[in-house]
């Protein structure tokens, strides 16, 4: 009698635990794609972060603009209140008074004789030598005046008479520029030139005496 029993294939001592290595990798599988789904995560939590300080240091901005102070939501999202301004203060019942000037008074117009000047108030004779030869010294005046109707330059004799040497001259100017050779007569001690100005009806004098440290008579 044959026998009919069916065998059963047993696995190969040498091939190995085929189902459990298939789960290890699976297992492999699903903690990689754990950690990279926990990487996009911090990822986007980062990014969060960084758009809500983007969003209030736009908030602070525009509260620097407008006067405002950022109060922030119980969102987090940061809203802008409005400063309350303060009303002007009522103005002084009592109204100011403003002190009334004078009108400026009208220019003066008396004569006047603002300088009489001198080149030098010395002169040097020398009449010991050379007889005959003019010695004579010559003197430079300048002046200045206002208000003149005419402008003489005149000086005092011997006698002590004065006597204008020079007439119609400029109101101001010199000796030098108005062509004049005003002479000191040695051998005379000092001589007093005077400036006269008449305007107006009136007449201001100035004198300046000029000194001989030369011969003297």
């Amino acid at each position: 009698m044959s026998d009919d029993t069916p065998t059963q294939r047993l696995p190969s001592p040498d091939s190995g635990d085929v189902p459990t290595q298939r789960l290890e990798t699976m297992g492999e599988q699903l903690v990689e794609e754990k950690k990279k789904s926990n990487a996009l995560l911090v990822v986007l939590i980062v990014l969060g972060l960084m758009l809500i300080g983007g969003i209030i240091t736009v908030a602070v901005l525009l509260l620097g603009k407008n006067g405002g102070s950022p109060v922030v939501a119980s969102s987090g999202t940061p809203t802008i209140q409005p400063s309350v301004s303060e009303s002007p203060s009522a103005p002084d019942p009592t109204p100011s008074q403003t002190a009334t000037q004078d009108a400026p008074p009208p220019p003066s117009t008396d004569v006047t004789i603002d300088s009489f000047s001198a080149a030098s108030t010395t002169v040097f004779c020398n009449t010991a030598d050379e007889p005959g030869v003019n010695h004579n010294q010559y003197l430079h005046f300048a002046w200045k005046t206002s208000n003149a109707d005419t402008v003489d330059i005149g000086t005092y004799d011997q006698y002590n008479d004065y006597s204008v040497m020079y007439s119609n001259l400029p109101s101001d100017g010199s000796s030098d520029a108005s062509g004049l050779q005003i002479t000191y007569f040695c051998p005379q001690a000092s001589q007093v030139w005077r400036l006269e100005a008449v305007g107006n009806g009136h007449t201001v004098k100035k004198e300046i005496k000029i000194v001989n440290t030369g011969d003297t008579q």
